[in-house]
């Protein structure tokens, strides 16, 4: 009896080694580590990075000869637009830094915390144990008047102990988790710093782009021939436009052949159609511009200066340079691009066949696929050759319609 209480307590000794033997090892994060995130987004700007220098280039070469003053200022329009889009984006990420550096912070203060509670409760837990010594335990399983007893205490001390166990291993977790949070931090901070300094950079490049393209026109302006040449641009412009609806029906077309056959398998509708029909908004829609006046009317036109007889798709509404433009109706911007002697251009699909469009735009805050409602701000106005104005259309399919006949009375 007494050989089989002696192992008795060097197996429970050895059992007990084991419950309070500390976990090693440090924890692994899973996914994309912070750096890894960043690069990702700095992947996104550098594709717009690349373009602005690309047109940085031309721009360099269409200086070189007074001849080259439209070229020069189709290189600077492209080249403004990208370096505002660039800024908007650098603006964002700029805005996500400040978030994820306040909730960089607050984990930081929240993780210290924790550890200090872990530490404070595992060593309450160290202190008895000391105090204590595991040879009570032992004593204490030896203690048990039965089978049962002996089993319900020795759960108790498992228990127990893995409890403790477990708190050492949250101290550690957390420990690697503040590690990393404040990794985060500093690297998202010194992001930040960059992100703040670039910006700025490209505000100035964008300052000293706006006088040049400004004197460019005034240049044009003067010149009769660049001024015929411009309008020529226009003229070609306005077909590449139709071309593009064109291709824009007939990409909406399949879309909603594939729609209607998603309707027919007992699946949702992707096209969600506006509440109200968009020709029953004739004669009642908002103009796309809060202050302006009609300085270009839809049809043929004779220019005032070189007497051609032009055709305009749409209207002309003469606005001060960076006036807000906005969404005349409900619906989905399907397409943004650039078009020469249009600039930035932005249609929107108003669903039954109907168009409208925005163009000579300086500064775009919407995307492709946005859904709008009325009164939505798509963009700021700019100043072309022809003045500061907004250039506005609503189509019908490929039918051009009278813009003013839309628009509510002034």
């Amino acid at each position: 009896m007494r050989l089989f209480g002696t192992l008795v307590i060097v197996l429970l000794t050895f059992i007990l080694v084991l419950l309070f033997d500390g976990v090693s090892g440090d924890v692994l994060g899973s996914g994309p580590s912070p750096q890894e995130e960043i690069e990702r987004r700095q992947r996104e700007l550098e594709s717009i990075r690349k373009e602005i220098d690309k047109f940085e280039q031309k721009i360099q070469e269409s200086r070189k000869s007074e001849e080259e003053s439209i070229s020069l200022l189709e290189n600077l329009d492209r080249q403004t637009a990208l370096v505002r889009s660039y800024i908007r984006e650098l603006r964002s990420e700029e805005q996500r830094y400040v978030r994820e550096i306040d909730e960089s912070r607050r984990t930081i203060r929240n993780l210290e915390n924790d550890i200090e509670e872990l530490r404070e409760q595992y060593a309450r837990y160290v202190r008895s144990a000391y105090k204590r010594g595991t040879e009570q335990d032992v004593e204490l399983l030896l203690g048990a008047q039965s089978v049962n007893q002996f089993l319900v205490r020795a759960e108790y001390i498992r228990r127990f102990t893995n409890q403790r166990r477990s708190d050492l291993q949250a101290i550690r977790e957390k420990q690697q988790e503040l590690k990393e949070q404040q990794e985060w931090l500093e690297i998202a901070l010194r992001e930040q710093r960059n992100i703040i300094q670039e910006k700025q950079q490209e505000e100035s490049r964008l300052a000293d782009r706006t006088v040049e393209r400004r004197n460019v026109l005034n240049r044009i302006r003067e010149d009769r021939s660049l001024y015929e040449k411009e309008l020529a641009r226009k003229q070609q412009a306005e077909r590449e436009l139709r071309r593009l609806i064109a291709n824009i029906i007939e990409e909406q077309h399949q879309r909603q052949a594939r729609d209607d056959d998603r309707v027919r398998d007992g699946k949702p509708a992707e096209i969600v159609p506006p509440d109200v029909a968009f020709a029953s908004k004739k004669g009642k829609l908002p103009w796309p511009v809060r202050e302006g006046q009609i300085a270009a009317q839809f049809g043929e036109q004779v220019h005032p200066v070189l007497k051609t007889v032009t055709e305009n798709t749409g209207v002309g509404i003469s606005v001060p340079n960076g006036s807000p433009v906005y969404a005349v109706a409900e619906g989905d911007v399907v397409f943004i691009t650039w078009l020469p002697a249009y600039g930035n251009l932005v249609i929107v699909y108003h669903h039954d066949g109907y168009r409208s469009v925005y163009a000579n735009l300086s500064d775009i805050l919407v995307r492709e696929n946005d859904r709008v409602q009325a009164g939505d701000m798509l963009a700021r106005s700019a100043e072309s050759v022809e003045g500061s104005t907004v250039h506005f259309e609503i189509w019908k399919d490929r039918e051009k319609q009278d813009p003013e006949a839309w628009l509510q009375p002034k």
